[in-house]
């Protein structure tokens, strides 16, 4: 942080070192000073685009759905063909999904990030989950075995495509399925038991 403070004294308005600056206070929980530091990047470089989706991100994490939805159609006009703008609001649409029409606008911006990044594994999964919400299993299967295909010795797609149908059911869960799971959620699971 001291840094990129000292940084920042010699070039205040370098953009790249205001986001940087957010990200660390992002990272270590301090949310509004992140937001705070992703707003001045975005006064010194207002087409800053990872300034802006994580602006959006730290204001969905502060609660704040209204002002992150217009962060992320913002940063989608700015940049239409950046992917990890298309994942992110799609996370979003179904995340505070008021209706099914929500969750069919996630799919289509999880298809559009897969489109833009075909490397983008974790836009797969969400667009299968979306179709899979959407009752679209067909199309959940089809989305399961091209990141099956993709990575062969991923558990969660094998486990997600038998979810769907679209494969044999094991007995249980694969063990390695089970240890992702609980990995991916380690860091918030308190949290979950508190507020689910």
């Amino acid at each position: 942080v001291e840094l990129i403070r000292s940084a920042l004294k010699i070039t205040p308005r370098h953009p790249d070192a205001h986001n940087n600056l957010g990200n660390i206070h992002k990272e270590c929980g301090r949310l509004r000073e992140a937001e705070g530091c992703y707003r001045r990047a975005l006064e010194c470089g207002p087409t800053h685009h990872n300034a802006l989706s994580n602006l959006a991100v730290v204001l969905e994490a502060q609660e704040r759905p209204e002002e992150a939805f217009q962060a992320y159609t913002r940063l989608l006009r700015q940049a239409p063909q950046f992917a990890h703008g298309h994942y992110l609001l799609g996370r979003f649409l179904r995340q505070f999904a008021q209706n099914v029409g929500h969750i069919e606008q996630s799919a289509e911006h999880f298809r559009k990030a897969c489109q833009l990044d075909g490397s983008n594994v974790r836009a797969l999964q969400a667009l299968g989950e979306s179709l899979y919400l959407l009752g679209r299993q067909d199309e959940a299967v089809a989305v399961y075995r091209d990141w099956l295909a993709r990575e062969p010795d991923n558990p969660v797609p094998r486990h997600m495509l038998a979810a769907c149908g679209g494969a044999e059911v094991p007995a249980r869960a694969e063990d390695d399925y089970v240890r992702d799971v609980f990995d991916a959620i380690a860091d918030s699971f308190d949290e979950q038991l508190l507020w689910n």
